[in-house]
């Protein structure tokens, strides 16, 4: 069976050789280096380093040194996107463009003066008529005139008093009657 297989096949180094072949195939079928030691003695290469070097132009078995993709040719440069006529065109309706955008910000600009003015106006008119009527009920800009008198604070009976007052129960029930009364507990 292996002879069938090996048909056509070098079998031999100088058959190799002669067929411009890296490899022959022994006996057993087995893939082998067609090299002698005398030419490795000449080359002055190891076993490795034959086979690595060595190959045949156009040859399956030759491996390719880079696994990079070839450069692209630079020359002829590249095409224009546009034609002249083109290019114009797309300027000028960038130009009106920014005109719109420039009209409109003016607009807006003169449009918020104008509410501006009648805020302003409107205040103005409203302050004059405060003078007039005597009207102080609406906020005015006039600061308010802090008043520093103190108000007494509600105070209850103290837990004694309340207890000496007749009243049974304990602290607990005198701070809930205090607060349905709106006033704070008093211990002391």
């Amino acid at each position: 069976m292996a002879e069938k297989k090996l048909e056509g096949k070098p079998r031999t180094v100088g058959a190799a050789k002669k067929a411009g072949s890296k490899f022959f195939y022994d006996k057993n079928g087995t893939k082998k280096l067609a090299v002698t030691a005398e030419e490795l003695k000449k080359s002055g290469k190891t076993l490795t380093q034959w086979a690595n070097d060595w190959k045949k132009p156009g040859s399956s078995t030759a491996v390719s040194k880079s696994l990079r993709p070839k450069k692209r040719p630079t020359s002829g440069g590249s095409v224009p996107a546009a034609t002249a006529k083109e290019t114009a065109e797309v300027k000028a309706a960038n130009l009106k463009i920014k005109a719109d955008r420039a009209a409109k910000a003016k607009r807006l600009m003169e449009e918020l003066k104008a509410k501006l003015k009648m805020q302003a106006a409107n205040k103005e008119a409203a302050d004059s008529k405060k003078k007039i009527t005597g009207d102080s009920s609406s906020k005015s800009s006039a600061p308010r005139k802090a008043s520093f008198k103190k108000k007494p604070a509600k105070t209850g009976p103290t837990y004694d008093e309340w207890k000496a007052s007749g009243n049974k129960g304990n602290i607990t029930k005198y701070r809930t009657e205090m607060e349905k009364l709106g006033l704070p507990p008093k211990f002391r």
